[in-house]
């Protein structure tokens, strides 16, 4: 995991030696979801945000397709998403036409049992920290940042642990979280 920049100078330079040689930096793009706003065949509950979580990637990952893209093939936590430098495609919208044809499916997985508890969706909707969009609900749902980095950084009024379900934060309501403000042109 690579520490987040500092927002103090370097006071002081302590030359050292290594044993290693070493790296050249890479110019690897950041990763985005792809398809912006992917969710399961199951629902908006299970978006990358929630496939992030624990092993729900491996466990989840390649059934419950959507927009003809599995969670391992769209989220960037499962190893999936756009890594280039143009942005990824849109979530289709569903259409106003009904759908002509129905085809059941059985899953290898067990139903989750229906709960009380309402999904929990990022608040506001594609929040992203003050260091830029790389740094987004999905980011900080991978390893520690949340506890290493959810309380700085804020930005749209919130940081990672307010705004991001993975972090403890979100939204769990009925109603549709905020929209994030966009840059004005």
């Amino acid at each position: 995991e690579t520490p987040r920049p500092s927002s103090e100078p370097t006071k002081s330079f302590q030359p050292s030696v290594s044993s290693m040689p070493s790296v050249s930096p890479t110019n690897t793009p950041p990763c985005q979801d792809d398809p912006l706003g992917w969710y399961d065949s199951d629902g908006p509950t299970f978006n990358c945000t929630w496939y992030s979580i624990g092993s729900n990637c491996d466990d989840s990952g390649d059934n419950f397709e959507n927009f003809n893209k599995t969670a391992n093939q769209a989220c960037c936590a499962c190893g999936g998403g756009f890594k280039g430098s143009q942005a990824p495609t849109e979530t289709p919208r569903p259409s106003s036409e009904p759908t002509k044809s129905f085809q059941p499916s059985v899953s290898s997985m067990p139903s989750v049992s229906p709960t009380n508890t309402p999904p929990c969706q990022d608040d506001p909707l594609g929040w992203y920290d003050s260091d830029g969009p790389t740094f987004n609900c999905t980011w900080y749902s991978i390893g520690s940042n949340c506890d290493d980095s959810g309380d700085n950084f804020e930005n749209f009024n919130k940081t990672a642990n307010q705004a991001c379900c993975a972090c403890g934060g979100g939204f769990k309501g009925s109603q549709a979280p905020t929209e994030t403000p966009r840059p004005s042109s």
